[in-house]
């Protein structure tokens, strides 16, 4: 059985990832996953562990997903959600999801 490599909880100031709507200012940072993601991808109901503009806990990834855009990823995360689409910010993060 293959192990979740974000199921342990990181701190928020060293995130798995980052993502943002800038239109409601919000900011997700995810800081554990519950599933791998092959897994996460046929639930509906699948979370993360999140830090929220200063607020914690889980989130629906649809939610995020559907207005947020990801502005920040650890290679491993990278790595792990390659098959993931993702909107991005910038260039540079779309480059390395090709």
């Amino acid at each position: 059985m293959a192990k979740n490599p974000f199921g342990k909880m990181t701190t928020t100031d060293k995130p798995h990832a980052v993502f943002e709507d800038a239109p409601s200012r919000t900011i997700w940072k995810i800081l554990k996953t519950y599933q791998l993601p092959k897994n996460e991808a046929g639930n509906k109901y699948a979370k993360w562990f999140v830090e929220c503009n200063g607020d914690m806990g889980d989130t629906y990834i649809s939610g995020i997903l559907k207005s947020g855009v990801l502005r920040e990823a650890s290679p491993e995360w990278i790595e792990a959600y390659r098959d993931v689409e993702f909107r991005f910010t910038g260039d540079p993060l779309a480059e390395l999801f090709a």
